[in-house]
């Protein structure tokens, strides 16, 4: 529920005074609260995003995006959306995922929080300083990520990266996981006949296996 503040829109107000206090680190507003810097071969970046319960209180993440991945995704233009691939929420301990929350209950606080958002940003260029190549992006991302998705993920970054057989031993894995999933749909549906949820996530499913599958071309 939206919540009318003295500040206006959150998307528009935050944004405005948080600019001017960030020139040095060079992120371009894009659209809404979302600001980027490209980097060789990722975006680096971050978003204010806002609570939806009323609170004014909202929260930072920081991360990167990789282009190259929606490649090997075959993501339709028309349905990209920005998100990042790799990331973490914003605040003075960033090794810990779950991190600050900024109060904006009324223009005052908006400004104080973006004040104390800017010094976090700058804290956080040693965060952004890890990745100096997609091998460091790679290796941060293969850091607790083991499910087939995942994997897919991992192994897309590593053909990135320019390491194909490393690539090969995820995609082979993914490949394995994605087919039992595939024959789990197709033996529910010889049981009953699949709802429109269930056949979108079956062709999804589908999609995902086919472009593993095509990223294995490639490694071989």
């Amino acid at each position: 529920m939206a919540v009318k503040r003295d500040y206006g829109t959150f998307s528009k107000a935050a944004p405005k005074h948080l600019k001017p206090l960030i020139t040095n680190l060079d992120f371009q507003q894009t659209t809404g609260a979302y600001f980027l810097r490209k980097r060789e071969s990722w975006e680096e970046g971050f978003y204010l995003q806002q609570s939806g319960y009323g609170s004014g209180n909202f929260w930072v993440e920081i991360g990167l995006s990789v282009p190259g991945m929606d490649t090997y995704w075959q993501t339709d233009p028309a349905e990209k959306s920005f998100g990042f691939i790799v990331g973490r929420r914003l605040g003075i301990n960033l090794a810990s995922y779950h991190s600050e929350v900024y109060p904006a209950e009324n223009a005052e606080e908006l400004k104080a929080s973006l004040q104390l958002v800017a010094q976090h940003l700058q804290t956080a260029e040693s965060w952004f300083s890890n990745f100096k190549t997609l091998k460091d992006v790679a290796k941060f991302y293969g850091k607790g990520n083991n499910n087939e998705l995942s994997a897919a993920n991992h192994a897309y970054f590593l053909l990135l990266a320019g390491e194909p057989e490393k690539a090969k031993i995820k995609l082979e894995y993914a490949k394995r996981k994605m087919q039992l999933t595939v024959v789990e749909h197709e033996a529910s549906f010889k049981k009953r006949k699949p709802g429109k949820e269930a056949l979108h996530i079956y062709e999804l499913d589908l999609h995902r296996l086919k472009c593993v599958e095509a990223a294995l071309r490639e490694c071989n």
